[in-house]
């Protein structure tokens, strides 16, 4: 998916958490939920990082859809921007952007979740 108006460059530059996890590493992740459910928050479970030190699996080696990582108890949630975060906004108007979404930029190995 390409954004328009540098949108996608201003997203890749917001800051983010590092993403120091390796093949084998233990986290909790509370899952994504769709239909339904969405907009209810799921459990905080056990995940493994996988073999390519991005994807997340369960403990029966099932692929995990996270909407939030933890590396640690009180830790941040790997996958969001920092509070107070600059977020991207339109040249025009000057007006921040409604983003949603999840981008994953494998050249600076990090992984951006905006809301």
């Amino acid at each position: 998916m390409t954004l328009s108006g540098g949108l996608e460059e201003q997203i890749l530059e917001l800051p983010t958490f590092e993403w120091d996890l390796e093949p084998g590493d233990r986290v909790k992740v509370r899952e994504a939920t769709t239909g339904r459910s969405r907009g209810l928050r799921s459990p905080l479970v056990d995940a493994t990082v996988a073999g390519d030190g991005s994807c997340l699996l369960d403990d029966e080696g099932h692929t995990i859809i996270a909407s939030e990582v933890y590396q640690t108890d009180d830790g941040p949630d790997l996958i969001r921007i920092p509070p107070g975060a600059e977020l991207p906004c339109c040249p025009a108007t000057g007006k921040v952007k409604e983003l949603m979404g999840l981008t994953w930029d494998v050249g600076r190995g990090k992984c951006v979740a905006v809301v």
